[in-house]
Protein backbone atom coordinates (compact mmCIF):
# COMPACT_ATOMS: atom_id res chain seq x y z
CA UNK A 1 0.00 0.00 0.00
CA UNK A 2 2.75 2.48 0.97
CA UNK A 3 4.68 1.80 -2.29
CA UNK A 4 1.53 2.36 -4.36
CA UNK A 5 0.98 5.68 -2.61
CA UNK A 6 4.56 6.84 -3.43
CA UNK A 7 4.30 5.75 -7.05
CA UNK A 8 1.05 7.66 -7.50
CA UNK A 9 2.16 10.77 -5.59
CA UNK A 10 5.46 11.39 -7.36
CA UNK A 11 3.87 12.22 -10.76
CA UNK A 12 1.22 14.32 -8.99
CA UNK A 13 3.83 16.34 -7.07
CA UNK A 14 5.92 16.78 -10.23
CA UNK A 15 2.92 18.06 -12.23
CA UNK A 16 1.92 20.49 -9.45
CA UNK A 17 5.47 21.84 -9.42
CA UNK A 18 5.49 22.32 -13.19
CA UNK A 19 2.18 24.16 -13.31
CA UNK A 20 2.99 26.37 -10.32
CA UNK A 21 6.23 27.66 -11.86
CA UNK A 22 8.61 25.47 -9.81
CA UNK A 23 10.13 23.74 -12.81
CA UNK A 24 13.31 25.83 -12.63
CA UNK A 25 14.41 29.14 -14.10
CA UNK A 26 13.24 30.00 -17.55
CA UNK A 27 15.74 31.64 -19.80
CA UNK A 28 17.78 31.23 -22.93
CA UNK A 29 19.00 27.72 -23.73
CA UNK A 30 22.23 26.89 -21.93
CA UNK A 31 21.87 29.60 -19.29
CA UNK A 32 23.51 28.32 -16.08
CA UNK A 33 21.89 28.65 -12.64
CA UNK A 34 21.87 32.26 -11.40
CA UNK A 35 22.68 33.46 -7.89
CA UNK A 36 21.20 36.69 -6.46
CA UNK A 37 23.92 39.33 -6.53
CA UNK A 38 23.99 42.88 -5.17
CA UNK A 39 26.85 45.31 -5.69
CA UNK A 40 27.09 48.48 -3.58
CA UNK A 41 29.03 51.33 -5.17
CA UNK A 42 30.34 54.31 -3.22
CA UNK A 43 32.34 57.31 -4.35
CA UNK A 44 34.45 59.06 -1.73
CA UNK A 45 32.63 56.91 0.82
CA UNK A 46 29.14 58.11 -0.21
CA UNK A 47 26.55 56.02 -2.11
CA UNK A 48 26.76 56.56 -5.87
CA UNK A 49 23.23 56.73 -7.31
CA UNK A 50 22.30 56.14 -10.97
CA UNK A 51 25.52 54.37 -11.91
CA UNK A 52 25.50 51.44 -14.34
CA UNK A 53 27.21 48.36 -12.87
CA UNK A 54 28.21 45.55 -15.25
CA UNK A 55 29.63 42.14 -14.38
CA UNK A 56 31.72 40.82 -17.28
CA UNK A 57 32.76 37.17 -17.08
CA UNK A 58 36.53 36.91 -16.68
CA UNK A 59 36.53 33.52 -18.43
CA UNK A 60 34.97 34.93 -21.62
CA UNK A 61 31.47 33.49 -21.09
CA UNK A 62 28.46 35.15 -22.72
CA UNK A 63 26.62 35.44 -19.41
CA UNK A 64 27.31 39.00 -18.28
CA UNK A 65 24.95 40.88 -15.98
CA UNK A 66 24.01 44.52 -15.42
CA UNK A 67 22.21 46.69 -12.88
CA UNK A 68 21.56 50.34 -11.97
CA UNK A 69 22.39 51.72 -8.54
CA UNK A 70 19.63 53.20 -6.41
CA UNK A 71 19.95 56.18 -4.04
CA UNK A 72 21.83 53.94 -1.58
CA UNK A 73 24.37 52.89 -4.22
CA UNK A 74 22.91 49.33 -4.39
CA UNK A 75 22.49 47.53 -7.72
CA UNK A 76 20.88 44.12 -8.20
CA UNK A 77 22.42 42.41 -11.19
CA UNK A 78 20.39 40.79 -13.96
CA UNK A 79 21.40 38.65 -16.95
CA UNK A 80 19.89 40.08 -20.14
CA UNK A 81 18.21 42.71 -17.97
CA UNK A 82 15.48 40.30 -16.82
CA UNK A 83 16.96 37.19 -15.20
CA UNK A 84 17.78 37.97 -11.55
CA UNK A 85 21.28 36.96 -10.54
CA UNK A 86 24.68 36.05 -11.92
CA UNK A 87 26.12 32.62 -12.80
CA UNK A 88 28.86 31.22 -10.55
CA UNK A 89 32.38 32.25 -11.55
CA UNK A 90 34.81 35.16 -11.66
CA UNK A 91 33.72 38.52 -13.02
CA UNK A 92 35.20 41.95 -13.64
CA UNK A 93 33.03 44.83 -12.44
CA UNK A 94 32.60 47.92 -14.61
CA UNK A 95 31.10 51.12 -13.21
CA UNK A 96 29.99 54.10 -15.29
CA UNK A 97 27.94 57.19 -14.61
CA UNK A 98 27.22 60.00 -17.03
CA UNK A 99 25.77 63.37 -16.06
CA UNK A 100 24.46 65.99 -18.46
CA UNK A 101 24.96 69.69 -18.00
CA UNK A 102 21.49 71.12 -18.13
CA UNK A 103 21.07 74.75 -19.10
CA UNK A 104 19.28 76.84 -16.48
CA UNK A 105 15.55 77.23 -16.92
CA UNK A 106 14.38 80.63 -18.01
CA UNK A 107 11.17 81.92 -16.49
CA UNK A 108 9.23 83.22 -19.48
CA UNK A 109 5.79 83.01 -18.01
CA UNK A 110 2.84 81.37 -19.72
CA UNK A 111 2.66 81.40 -23.50
CA UNK A 112 0.28 84.13 -24.69
CA UNK A 113 -2.57 83.22 -27.02
CA UNK A 114 -1.42 84.24 -30.53
CA UNK A 115 -5.03 84.85 -31.60
CA UNK A 116 -5.67 87.28 -28.74
CA UNK A 117 -2.40 89.24 -28.74
CA UNK A 118 -0.16 88.53 -31.73
CA UNK A 119 2.53 91.05 -30.70
CA UNK A 120 2.83 89.62 -27.14
CA UNK A 121 3.05 86.11 -28.57
CA UNK A 122 5.79 87.12 -31.07
CA UNK A 123 7.82 88.77 -28.27
CA UNK A 124 7.38 85.69 -26.06
CA UNK A 125 8.40 83.37 -28.94
CA UNK A 126 11.50 85.48 -29.74
CA UNK A 127 12.56 85.41 -26.06
CA UNK A 128 12.00 81.64 -25.86
CA UNK A 129 14.10 81.09 -29.01
CA UNK A 130 16.95 83.08 -27.46
CA UNK A 131 17.14 80.57 -24.60
CA UNK A 132 16.88 77.34 -26.61
CA UNK A 133 20.33 75.74 -26.66
CA UNK A 134 21.95 75.73 -30.11
CA UNK A 135 23.60 72.37 -29.39
CA UNK A 136 22.81 69.36 -27.22
CA UNK A 137 23.85 69.54 -23.57
CA UNK A 138 27.37 68.50 -22.64
CA UNK A 139 27.76 65.16 -20.92
CA UNK A 140 30.44 64.16 -18.43
CA UNK A 141 31.82 60.95 -16.98
CA UNK A 142 31.85 61.25 -13.19
CA UNK A 143 33.63 57.95 -12.45
CA UNK A 144 37.30 57.45 -13.37
CA UNK A 145 37.76 55.84 -16.81
CA UNK A 146 39.67 52.83 -15.42
CA UNK A 147 36.39 51.49 -14.00
CA UNK A 148 34.65 51.60 -17.41
CA UNK A 149 36.77 48.98 -19.25
CA UNK A 150 37.29 45.29 -18.56
CA UNK A 151 40.97 45.68 -19.48
CA UNK A 152 41.62 48.29 -16.79
CA UNK A 153 39.14 47.82 -13.93
CA UNK A 154 40.66 46.63 -10.67
CA UNK A 155 37.23 45.49 -9.42
CA UNK A 156 36.57 41.74 -9.44
CA UNK A 157 34.06 39.41 -7.81
CA UNK A 158 33.72 35.67 -7.40
CA UNK A 159 30.10 34.52 -7.49
CA UNK A 160 29.30 31.50 -5.35
CA UNK A 161 26.09 29.52 -4.86
CA UNK A 162 23.54 31.46 -2.79
CA UNK A 163 23.29 35.20 -2.15
CA UNK A 164 26.27 37.41 -2.99
CA UNK A 165 26.94 41.02 -1.92
CA UNK A 166 29.97 43.14 -2.69
CA UNK A 167 30.94 46.74 -1.88
CA UNK A 168 33.38 48.90 -3.86
CA UNK A 169 34.51 52.51 -3.66
CA UNK A 170 35.42 54.10 -7.01
CA UNK A 171 37.55 56.91 -5.57
CA UNK A 172 37.07 60.61 -6.03
CA UNK A 173 34.59 62.37 -8.25
CA UNK A 174 35.86 63.30 -11.69
CA UNK A 175 34.26 65.42 -14.40
CA UNK A 176 35.54 64.42 -17.82
CA UNK A 177 33.74 65.82 -20.85
CA UNK A 178 32.57 63.08 -23.21
CA UNK A 179 33.29 63.46 -26.93
CA UNK A 180 30.37 64.15 -29.18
Amino acid sequence: MFKKFNVLCIPLIFSIGMFSGCSGPSGPPGMPPLHPTTVVITQEGQPLANAVVSAICAEGSQWSAVGLTDSGGRARLFVYGQHDGVPAGSFKILVTKIEEEVSPEVALGPEPDPRADRLAWLQWERERARHVPARPPDSFDVVEAIYARAETTPLTIDIVRGRNEFTFDVGGTVRVRRSR
